[in-house]
């Protein structure tokens, strides 16, 4: 990123992407308030330092990026957040027979994608999605402007009154004349120039690196999110699942540092199966090609991820550090 964004383009991306970023920082930080503070963090951001985003190829992918290094200083900062644990809601990643979410968030603000177009003309739940996304964003344009974004933009008017005519007793016709004004003048002058003072100190003034941090100095590491596919609908969740027959489970996988990662899945009564070997994958987070299918009889299973020199199916890791785990278990029908 470089230089400073002009207020009225970062209000604009405000209002045409703040709803889909709010969802992207809620879903990472498993938590309303603590989203709120990184949505929050990542306009500002833009505001000071993305002079570059309106010259960006896909600005949804700009913003998601960001979102995610100021979610990550957000986690640094409240090194609890871990043992918060909740659901980010109805979304269509991590199965590789739908669009990519962010491409259909993309689209739902006006992207071009005719694969997604043809896509959702066929699909219930990318529909349904998408207007859930529509619902959210009607919803956020309505909403009035936060403080941060609606204060710059009206710091100080710098438009000089009208002058007020006196009328002049003479021999003459009457004339207009401005009235005395150097006392209100220099209180413009003075007042302008201690506003514009604090307006370059908000946007110049110095701030984070723009890496990513190292989330394991904060108590990060790798996540692992499911994503349950029951009856056309999608729900995104980190942690212990519970599925049902005829569910289908997928996976993503949230690092902190690249890595070569596995991921094997042990039934509490079996040999463990391999779901991911060595994998090389990027810092962020990643889609998985496995899948798990349950069936009729019921399953009770332990998925391990983490390096995949540790992680195989000859023996059950170690939980902790860069070793991860989460539960799978079968659940009454309704």
């Amino acid at each position: 990123m470089s230089g400073a964004l002009s207020p009225d383009a970062c209000v604009a991306a405000w209002r045409r992407y703040g709803h889909l970023v709010r969802r992207r920082c809620r879903a990472v930080l498993r938590d309303e308030a603590l989203g709120d503070d990184a949505l929050r963090e990542t306009f500002l951001e833009l505001l000071r330092h993305g002079g570059a985003f309106p010259q960006a190829e896909a600005p949804l992918r700009f913003l998601h990026r960001l979102a995610d290094r100021c979610c990550a200083r957000v986690m640094e900062r409240r090194p609890a957040w871990r043992a918060m644990r909740g659901e980010s809601g109805e979304t269509t990643d991590g199965d590789p027979s739908h669009p990519f979410g962010e491409r259909l968030e993309a689209f739902s603000v006006g992207a071009t994608d005719p694969e997604v177009d043809v896509h959702v003309s066929a699909c219930a739940a990318c529909a349904a999605y998408l207007e859930t996304l529509a619902t959210d964003g009607r919803a956020h344009i309505l909403a009035p402007l936060p403080d941060f974004l609606s204060t710059p933009t009206n710091v100080v008017s710098f438009e000089r009154p009208a002058p007020t005519p006196v009328a002049v007793a003479s021999n003459g016709p009457a004339a207009s004349v401005p009235a005395p004004r150097a006392g209100r003048d220099r209180r413009l002058v003075v007042g302008a120039a201690a506003a514009a003072a604090l307006f370059c100190f908000v946007l110049l003034r110095p701030n984070a690196p723009m890496h990513p941090p190292d989330l394991r100095a904060a108590g990060g590491g790798p996540t692992l999110f499911t994503v349950r596919e029951r009856a056309g609908l999608q729900l995104r969740t980190a942690g212990d699942v519970k599925i049902r027959a005829g569910d289908r489970l997928s996976f993503e996988l949230q690092l902190p540092a690249p890595a070569r990662v596995s991921l094997v899945l042990f039934p509490d009564d079996g040999p463990g199966e391999t779901l991911v070997s060595a994998r090389a994958l990027p810092a962020g987070t990643a889609r998985l090609e496995a899948t798990v299918q349950a069936n009729a009889a019921p399953t009770h299973a332990t998925v391990y991820f983490g390096p995949s020199e540790v992680v195989t199916a000859s023996a059950r890791p170690a939980v902790g550090g860069d070793i991860g785990a989460l539960r799978i278990d079968s659940e009454a029908g309704p």
